[in-house]
């Protein structure tokens, strides 16, 4: 496909890259993450796209996932526009009572039947003060490292630790 091509981004997309999968032995726990473009489950340890086949769970649930994928996706479109939209974006993206985290919290549930799943909780990174949360929006305990994440063992949260 050339990249000149005006129509690309109303075209299908192609598989992900080889290195953007998840390749790691055992069953690692999973993350539900809403900002990626279509599969929204990823590998905790690696950060990779997991093949959601590999979990073996049914397609009612593939349907939720999608459709909440799609409505995060949404959300955070809007708060990456950087303009009217932006604060009330952020506002949802944040807050652990807005439809959409409420949503990602009940799936993170039934995915936990099948993987332990964390939910991958929202930051503005791209602040220039960014300092990272070091206890949890949800219960308020303390978030524990695991690689350059930062956990909540309660809640099953999982966030961005640094820039």
């Amino acid at each position: 496909m050339n990249s000149r091509d005006p129509y690309l981004k109303l075209r299908r997309p192609p598989m992900p890259p080889e290195e953007e999968l998840c390749c790691c032995e055992g069953k690692n726990p999973i993350m539900l993450v809403g900002n990626r473009e279509y599969n929204p489950i990823g590998c905790l340890k690696c950060s990779g796209e997991v093949e959601p086949g590999a979990l073996g769970f049914d397609e009612k649930l593939a349907e939720k996932v999608a459709f909440w994928g799609r409505l995060y996706r949404s959300i955070d479109y809007l708060w990456l526009e950087s303009r009217e939209y932006e604060s009330w974006a952020a506002r949802e993206l944040s807050n652990p009572n807005s439809p959409p985290n409420k949503r990602g919290f009940q799936l993170q549930q039934e995915l936990n039947r099948y993987r332990t799943c964390y939910y991958w909780w929202f930051q503005d990174i791209g602040e220039e003060q960014f300092k990272p949360l070091e206890k949890c929006p949800v219960c308020s305990e303390q978030l524990v490292l695991f690689r350059e994440n930062l956990l909540c063992e309660t809640c099953q949260i999982v966030m961005q630790g640094s820039q």
